[in-house]
């Protein structure tokens, strides 16, 4: 997640939103699907793919610093079954 105060795109093409619930939205690439935002507007946080973003130019620039994450019980793709042999 990044404070909303302090996160400003430079560049917006190709950049699409979609509402995904009544209290949330999606921004993903309409070039090649990819999910970049989770925006929920009564946060004072948004949730950034920070993978999908590039490094800021310039000597001095401020690189991307977290304030939390997401998924903090169990890492995806984790269900909570007890773990033992497949059969």
């Amino acid at each position: 997640r990044v404070a909303r105060d302090g996160f400003a795109l430079t560049e917006s093409r190709g950049l699409k939103w979609y509402r995904s619930s009544p209290l949330a939205r999606r921004g993903f690439c309409a070039e090649c699907g990819g999910s970049l935002f989770w925006d929920a507007p009564d946060r004072d946080t948004m949730a950034v793919a920070a993978g999908s973003l590039h490094q800021p130019p310039g000597p001095g620039a401020e690189p991307l610093r977290p304030i939390g994450r997401g998924r903090k019980k169990r890492p995806a793709g984790m269900t909570g079954r007890p773990q033992g042999r497949r059969l």
